[in-house]
């Protein structure tokens, strides 16, 4: 399999400068010290780094592939994404010649749903709510990392290097026995008469290019670079989804006003609905204090969507069937997750809010954050909003579990059904946090 094509390589000669009455060009070279002398990151990656086959990278993050799987709630999502990133000319805060990265993610995945009680708790109104199932999903996303000023931009990729040849010169600065296939067992270990040609211009980059240090130093050089550890400044996007449903029920119940209309117990009634939504979405994120000093993150995010909905009535979903198992038997044959009346169906936009805010670790206090968010639905008049508090880290020191509160009010839909209002508290373990997470 050939690795993905590398995003575009930083062109660093032309910089376009507005003076006077026309654009004149500034030249602005871009040398990563001693290592190469080739223009653009990916010309560091490949010729210092050794870094040219997917099989060199030790994770597929670092191919800029994802394969996310979640499960909540008796539903399972497994997404694959392709990120695309490049580097651009931008100004900085301060006013002078910065660099942003800018990222393209793609992403095509499926979903399911067991169903297993018939009343799956929905507080993003954003998305259709399904029974049991499976569907399939499909987004694009755009954002934009904050500018870097070139000068910061350069200083890190030369403190990045020169950290490389510190360790280079430490590791030629003693002619161990142990690790020299020229030396007899009973040699001591000697000083190097001088290590520095070996940690200097093509031997470096050698050096740096071997399997066991290359993808070290393209997570402490180049990944910053391309804003792999950063939150987006600006983000806009597009997910799609359409699922495919068997569903069944027994005509039993008036789903308007959940009283029992049959007189004999009815057949089941077998029905195929399709759900689907189409959601557009963008947001921002802030940073609270200095980028050395940041107190805080904040993101804002807001979204429209227009989804058909499918679900059933509270009350007439997941319910026990008891029945005798013969006639003049003694004892019932009961059956669990029935439904005892037709699903509603309705289309119509929803809009949605989410404000995700997360405080740096202070004192003895662990780091916390917080994902408000809140939804209307149009069609059925109906609010919803969800409060997840992160509270607990996994190993990599990411926002991972925490309590959650979930709350979907009263609504109706065109057709007179009523939807009752339901909320609930729970914990969660193996969630993710992210600041531009999406209502």
């Amino acid at each position: 399999m050939l690795p993905p094509p590398p995003p575009p390589a930083l062109d660093s000669r032309q910089v376009d400068k507005d003076k006077d009455s026309g654009k004149q060009k500034k030249e602005a070279s871009y040398d990563p010290s001693e290592v190469g002398s080739d223009r653009g990151v990916n010309a560091f990656v490949y010729h210092c780094l050794g870094l040219t086959r997917a099989t060199d990278y030790e994770t597929i993050t670092n191919l800029s592939l994802q394969f996310t799987g979640t499960k909540s709630n008796d539903k399972a999502e497994l997404v694959i994404g392709r990120t695309a990133r490049a580097i651009k000319w931008a100004k900085a805060s301060d006013g002078s010649d910065g660099i942003v990265s800018t990222y393209n993610l793609y992403r095509l995945g499926t979903f399911g749903s067991a169903g297993s009680n018939g009343e799956v708790p929905l507080v993003d109104l954003t998305t259709s709510n399904f029974a049991s199932g499976i569907g399939v999903l499909a987004g694009f996303e755009w954002g934009r990392t904050r500018a870097v000023p070139l000068t910061k931009w350069r200083t890190d990729i030369h403190d990045g290097i020169a950290k490389a040849r510190q360790e280079c010169i430490a590791a030629h600065a003693v002619i161990d026995p142990l690790t020299d296939p020229n030396a007899t067992s009973d040699q001591p270990p000697l000083l190097a008469a001088n290590p520095l040609p070996s940690c200097e211009g093509k031997a470096l980059a050698t050096w740096m290019s071997d399997s066991k240090r290359a993808n070290q130093y393209w997570n402490d050089i180049v990944a910053p670079l391309w804003g792999y550890k950063k939150d987006p400044e600006i983000f806009m996007g597009v997910e799609g989804r359409y699922a495919f449903q068997d569903l069944s029920y027994y005509p039993v119940k008036d789903p308007k006003t959940n009283t029992v209309i049959a007189t004999t117990w009815p057949a089941a009634v077998e029905i195929h609905p399709e759900p689907y939504s189409v959601k557009l979405y963008g947001g921002f994120n802030w940073q609270v204090g200095s980028e050395k000093h940041r107190m805080a993150t904040l993101g804002l995010t807001g979204s429209l969507s227009y989804r058909r909905e499918v679900d059933f009535i509270d009350g007439t979903a997941g319910k026990t069937i008891c029945m005798p198992a013969a006639t003049g038997a003694n004892f019932e044959i009961c059956e669990t997750d029935k439904r005892l009346a037709p699903p509603y169906s309705t289309t119509g936009f929803v809009g949605g809010v989410a404000l995700n805010l997360q405080f740096k670790r202070f004192w003895y206090l662990p780091p916390i954050a917080l994902s408000p968010r809140l939804t209307y639905a149009v069609d059925t008049k109906r609010f919803g909003y969800e409060v997840p508090v992160f509270l607990l880290t996994d190993d990599n020191g990411k926002l991972n579990s925490g309590f959650k509160f979930t709350c979907r009010l009263k609504g109706e839909t065109p057709e007179g059904f009523e939807l009752k209002r339901s909320c609930n508290i729970n914990l969660f373990i193996g969630g993710s946090f992210g600041i531009g997470q999406t209502p």
